[in-house]
């Protein structure tokens, strides 16, 4: 059996044997929206402590521009 049989026999297997109701209902929900999880975290971050809040805002916008940037990089390399 080649590897990618094994692969398509274990994902249905887990699509169909492992198939959990409650969570079929709300992980769409809940992955598609888990921007909204972080919300109030940064609002109350930025009531809090100001300071810290932009220091959070300047990592999180360098992240991701490091991470697109590397992305780009990769992908004209490959």
């Amino acid at each position: 059996m080649s590897l990618p049989e094994i692969d398509t026999l274990l994902f249905f297997f887990i699509n169909t044997q492992l198939a959990n109701t409650p969570f079929d209902i709300a992980m769409p929900f809940i992955t598609s929206k888990s921007y909204l999880l972080y919300l109030p975290l940064f609002a109350w971050l930025v009531l809090k402590e100001q300071k810290k809040a932009l220091v959070a805002l300047l990592l999180g916008v360098a992240s991701l521009m490091l991470a697109d940037w590397s992305g780009h990089m990769l992908k004209d390399a490959f």
